[in-house]
């Protein structure tokens, strides 16, 4: 058998693998962007995968990789108008295993998705403890590589930010290590060289514990990426065993650029189809009342939510008993009732559904108390407990969550849901035989039973909610419509959140839940990106006030530029700090460029210091190009080409503190082309 050498990509991106039949390997031989963005060219080619495997029988570990000598190669390639997909099947003997190695690119995305399918072909089960989503080795130096990861929950008491992002530095970091999974960091690393204006993305679709590492040159020669997991799974004979997807991409420019690219990519083929061009929402959820919501009252709130022109109301947690049916003490007509009059007066109509959490009280609890294991948390009204959680890892649990929800989304008329706090349980193990993992069991089988309710309920809309969030990776952004950022939070936390998550998540994944109200400031720490959300007594909001109309204005703007803002490329322009910090002068800003508009929005903050005047940085602006400038408060305009803006920047005065030192002031920018 000849060499073979086989290419995917188009002229943003490029991958070169090579299999060598006297050495049965095979590998990638070149990743580029262009000719001179090059990230892989080895003197030999970069293994595919590696993964360990353990024979139960003998419990002999055995480490597998692309680079061992295979029995058989096969090549097929499907070219498609606008896709690629090249499938490479190699088989190898001791352990026999068929692996199938997809790779996967689109038309004008400078991105190559990629993941494994590993076929046990021989007649004795396999453990597979740890397996490849991502392996390159990659050619920069070591020393010329800047990075940037994180997401990592980190909110306590007293502290304004609730997630971290962190910096990598190749000549002062010796090695690159993190970890994914829920609660932990998100499924996303970007590098760049600091010589040249290149750099790299990878993403990784997964929702079960992994692990992100980059080796420096001394570890084995060459600088080694890795993304692993431990599913510790157990195949069987004739099973097949789909690692998660994982994605490369290359892009130059700023760090901005690099995320704008991925946002466009993944909105294109992996995320929830964005609904219409009216998304995201303006929304209303009932929280803002805690428990005390009943029909009377969310009646009322409707009322006033279809004057303020909302587009989905929410009754969030405290309408369910044990068997999820409406209290009937607080809901006596149930909720299909307030649902046809969210109809009636043109909005959607949503609920909080936790149905990852199991009362003592309930009668899935009394038929199968095996189906749960450990502490669920506070579901079904305040004091019906214990609750314990839905051991999602069990097939059985797993259906039964389906069939529970579809029940719950057609018999309430629902459009929408948030799913929210303890999202799955493990199973128990003295009571279960594991056939894998228990947390690749339980994400696994939360993400499984999302997909089931998407197919079966295409229409019914899905938020992710955990009390912040805590899934930042890219397979919640496949079955999620949008995802709270943080939750019951002030304005600057709000800000906070989404100048950070900005980076890894598309805009309309970054709804806010707005508590601190009653101003312009308020409102707009909420306006940019996803759906903002109402959390408020609504009802002592008198229509016709101040504030009111204040609202009613802010609402409207909202929705003239959100497809802009949706649609655009984040500008991460004057980062917020923590108030304490010394160094802060109390102003932040973001804003965002759209491409086919030509347009820019930027929101600017000033939340404390005395320090009056502040200039924003511009960008993305065509320098010949003559702009309006529109300051919205002020109502101030200019004309300005994009070089003399990019160049002096946008200067403001927000000077409220000079007659209230506690007040927050804001301003909206609008910069569009002069006619």
């Amino acid at each position: 058998m000849e060499s073979q050498t086989y290419r995917i990509g188009h002229e943003l991106v490029e991958r070169v693998f090579h299999f060598d039949p006297a050495a049965g390997s095979f590998g990638t031989v070149e990743l580029r962007g262009n000719p001179k963005n090059v990230w892989i060219r080895p003197s030999r080619p970069s293994p595919e995968f590696e993964f360990q495997i353990r024979e139960p029988a003998s419990n002999d570990l055995q480490i597998i990789s692309s680079w061992d000598r295979h029995t058989a190669f096969s090549g097929e390639r499907d070219e498609r108008a606008d896709e690629t997909h090249l499938i490479a099947t190699l088989r190898r003997r001791n352990p026999e295993l068929e692996i199938k190695l997809h790779y996967q690119c689109f038309r004008g995305r400078p991105f190559i998705r990629q993941w494994a399918e590993f076929k046990n072909i021989g007649d004795r089960p396999l453990v597979l403890e740890k397996v490849s989503l991502l392996s390159l080795e990659l050619g920069a130096a070591f020393g010329d590589l800047a990075g940037s990861h994180g997401l990592k929950r980190i909110k306590k008491e007293g502290v304004a930010k609730w997630f971290e992002t962190y910096s990598f530095d190749g000549a002062s970091d010796n090695e690159l290590t993190f970890e994914t999974g829920r609660w932990r960091e998100a499924t996303w690393l970007a590098l760049w060289r600091k010589s040249s204006p290149q750099g790299l993305i990878v993403g990784w679709e997964t929702s079960a514990i992994t692990r992100c590492r980059l080796d420096p040159p001394e570890t084995e020669g060459r600088m080694h990426l890795r993304v692993t997991m431990h599913p510790a799974y157990r195949l069987e004979p004739g099973a097949t065993f789909e690692i998660p997807k994982a994605f490369v991409g290359i892009y130059e420019g700023d760090l901005d650029e690099g995320c704008y690219l991925a946002h466009r990519f993944t909105e294109s083929h992996l995320n929830w189809p964005n609904p219409g061009d009216d998304f995201p929402y303006v929304m209303f959820n009932s929280w803002g009342y805690g428990t005390a919501i009943d029909e009377k009252l969310a009646r009322q709130a409707i009322d006033l939510c279809a004057q303020l022109g909302v587009e989905v109301f929410v009754t969030d947690f405290g309408w369910e008993g044990p068997d999820w049916r409406p209290q009937p003490e607080i809901f006596p007509s149930g909720l299909a009732p307030l649902s046809e009059e969210c109809h009636r007066r043109g909005m959607k109509f949503g609920i909080h559904l936790s149905f990852g959490n199991v009362s003592e009280e309930s009668r899935l609890y009394q038929e199968h108390p095996d189906w749960v294991f450990g502490e669920g948390c506070w579901a079904y009204g305040q004091g019906r407990l214990p609750v314990y959680a839905l051991s999602l890892g069990l097939p059985d649990a797993q259906q039964w969550a389906v069939e529970k929800v579809v029940e719950v989304l057609d018999r309430e008329k629902v459009d929408w849901f948030l799913t929210d706090t303890h999202l799955w349980g493990h199973a128990n193990p003295k009571k279960h035989t594991l056939t894998a993992d228990q947390d690749y069991l339980a994400a696994t089988g939360f993400e499984s039973v999302m997909a089931e309710i998407h197919s079966r309920r295409p229409q019914v809309l899905m938020e992710h909610c955990d009390g912040g969030l805590s899934l930042p990776n890219y397979k919640m952004l496949q079955q999620h419509v949008t995802t709270i950022t943080c939750d019951n939070a002030g304005a600057l936390e709000t800000r906070l959140s989404v100048y950070d998550l900005s980076r890894v998540l598309p805009p309309r994944y970054l709804d806010k839940y707005q508590q601190e109200w009653r101003s312009h400031y308020a409102n707009r720490s909420c306006m940019f990106g996803g759906p903002w959300i109402l959390m408020t007594p609504i009802h002592t909001l008198e229509p016709g006030s101040s504030d009111w109309n204040e609202l009613v204005e802010d609402i409207r703007l909202y929705k003239q530029y959100r497809s802009r803002i949706r649609d655009g490329k984040v500008l991460h322009l004057v980062e917020p700090n923590e108030p304490a910090d010394p160094t802060w002068d109390g102003w932040d800003a973001i804003g965002t460029y759209h491409p086919g508009e030509d347009a820019a929005i930027v929101f600017a903050f000033r939340t404390q210091g005395k320090v009056p005047t502040h200039t924003i940085p511009m960008k993305c602006l065509h320098p010949r190009q003559k702009y309006v400038v529109h300051l919205v408060d002020t109502d101030q305009r200019y004309t300005a080409t994009g070089r003399e803006i990019m160049r002096k920047g946008l200067t403001l005065e927000l000077d409220a503190y000079a007659e209230n030192p506690h007040a927050h002031c804001s301003e909206i920018i609008l910069i569009e082309p002069a006619a």
